[in-house]
């Protein structure tokens, strides 16, 4: 299993998303984020992720949710820590493995071109109501069509 995080940085009621790169879900809209190194919490991961991928400094992050992604692809699993921030500073600086970024507005973002287990959270991260996180499994098969999803305790 492969421990990430994943940060949505919200200014003036849009959402920073990145165009990823490669695949699964290429060309899709995603917020920033990325591996957990060893020794380190998903906390620091998230805001170091952030910093490195657009350049923006985050010192309140707020966990809203853990994603449990699996796959019917042999070691195919993933365990995503989502965080939301209002506070992040700076400009947006992509690293240069990154293609675009822009700032999607929150009411549309499940009519964005976003991955299927993606338009099933965000709304709940992005929302403005404050709860205990959620926990929520998703399940693909071998070419990435979301079977099914189930929601966890607090979810």
């Amino acid at each position: 299993m492969i421990a990430s995080t994943l940060i949505c940085c919200i200014r003036e009621r849009r959402v920073l998303v990145i165009k990823r790169c490669r695949e699964p879900f290429a060309g899709f809209w995603v917020p920033p984020g990325g591996k957990i190194e060893p020794d380190e919490s998903p906390l620091e991961c998230a805001k170091r992720e952030l910093s490195e991928e657009t350049g923006l400094i985050a010192e309140a992050l707020e966990l809203r949710g853990i994603v449990h992604e699996v796959a019917t692809i042999p070691d195919w699993e993933w365990l995503i820590y989502v965080y939301v921030t209002c506070e992040a500073k700076g400009d947006v600086k992509l690293e240069a493995s990154l293609r675009e970024t822009t700032w999607l507005p929150i009411e549309t973002i499940s009519e964005q071109r976003i991955p299927p287990s993606d338009k099933i959270f965000l709304p709940r991260v992005l929302g403005d109501h404050r709860s205990d996180p959620f926990k929520v499994k998703f399940r693909y098969d071998h070419s990435f069509h979301l079977l099914d999803h189930a929601w966890g305790e607090g979810g």
